[in-house]
């Protein structure tokens, strides 16, 4: 039997020959991220056979796990056994940190960087954009309207809101005009600091690019009439949501779909007894459906299939999930664009649709 669990260096990371089971998608899929480190040997405090010291589990690191530790050193003489799982890390997972060069580094934080300047600008700089598509414009507000119009329409309560999948904040704080607690959740940590930073200081400057390395210098401003201290902000995974959650009055899931392992586990998780829409709540949903095998298993995209019996698409798929649970009250093309300089824009035509979550 094992003492305590062995942090190991690799990854968890989907083996050649990985399939995604259909019954059982959401345990070790979401966490094919390159975070999730393998550990090994069972522990004194597990049950069961993850108490044997052939157990083998994941976690992200900082989680406290009775672990310990060995180090040990490769075999110099036999090149074949210098290797391990972080040399395949799948279909799922970026470049590998431990594996990359300086350049890819440098090339992924520039990537980083310049999505982030898009994103606050999208949030806070956008409605002055003469070139920004005038249907894009207003984004942040379309956005939050498709619940606070909903719940004035319905009588549904407007205490506590979710924005999952928050970006920098823009819509959580336009939420907050109407809901009395706003919680944002994130999975980036950059997009969780920069709302974070505009609740604290109220400002945050930035930059957008104007032609070629011609940059103009901005300050996304914390929106007029906002109380702060009504929204949350949080770095969280949509596909390992605490348990301890709650329920919210509404609930807005804004582009997160496709960009998911599992997107119908999230699904799943918004409505009945236990879900994330309390009965009666709002529930607002906008999505591109833009399918990438690098994010979602292609057997597990909601849509975009061709078959014998004919397309399934996504839209179709989403409302025959949610009808179980929900009432469609309204839908809508919902257009967004990400700036990449003065004369270039990336256009974006979510599906948006409105829900009510049957009593």
């Amino acid at each position: 039997m094992g003492n305590v669990w062995r942090w190991q260096e690799d990854h968890l990371s989907a083996l050649p020959g990985f399939r995604v089971h259909p019954y059982y998608n959401d345990f070790t899929l979401p966490c094919f991220d390159g975070q999730h480190n393998l550990i090994r040997g069972g522990s004194f405090i597990s049950c069961g056979d993850e108490a044997s010291i052939f157990a083998r589990f994941h976690f992200r690191p900082h989680f406290y796990q009775h672990a310990g530790f060995r180090l040990t050193l490769p075999n110099q003489a036999d090149p074949a056994l210098l290797t391990s799982c972080m040399d395949n890390q799948g279909p799922y997972v970026g470049s590998n940190p431990f594996r990359s060069t300086k350049k890819d580094e440098a090339e992924r934080k520039y990537a980083a960087d310049e999505t982030l300047r898009q994103h606050i600008h999208l949030h806070y700089d956008s409605h002055s954009d003469k070139n920004m598509p005038a249907a894009a414009r207003d984004y942040v507000r379309t956005t939050a309207k498709l619940l606070t119009d909903a719940a004035a329409q319905t009588g549904a309560p407007t205490g506590r809101a979710l924005d999952l999948g928050c970006g920098v904040g823009g819509v959580s704080f336009e939420l907050a005009r109407v809901y009395e607690h706003v919680l944002g959740l994130d999975v980036s940590a950059a997009f969780i600091e920069t709302a974070q930073q505009l609740q604290e200081e109220g400002a945050r400057p930035f930059y957008i690019i104007e032609e070629g390395e011609i940059k103009l210098q901005r300050a996304a401003q914390l929106p007029a009439g906002v109380d702060p201290t009504r929204v949350e902000f949080k770095q969280a995974d949509a596909m390992c949501l605490a348990p301890d959650l709650g329920a919210f009055d509404a609930v807005l899931v804004a582009n997160v779909l496709d960009r998911l392992p599992a997107p119908a586990s999230l699904l799943a998780r918004l409505g009945g007894p236990r879900g994330l829409v309390r009965a009666g709540g709002i529930l607002a949903i906008t999505a591109p459906f833009s399918w990438q095998q690098r994010y979602t298993p292609r057997d597990l995209w909601l849509g975009g299939h061709e078959t014998n019996e004919g397309d399934i698409r996504s839209v179709d798929t989403l409302k025959k999930t949610l009808f179980e649970n929900f009432e469609l009250l309204h839908e809508q093309d919902m257009p967004m664009a990400l700036r990449e300089h003065a004369r270039k824009y990336d256009y974006v035509v979510s599906h948006a649709s409105v829900w009510r979550h049957k009593a």
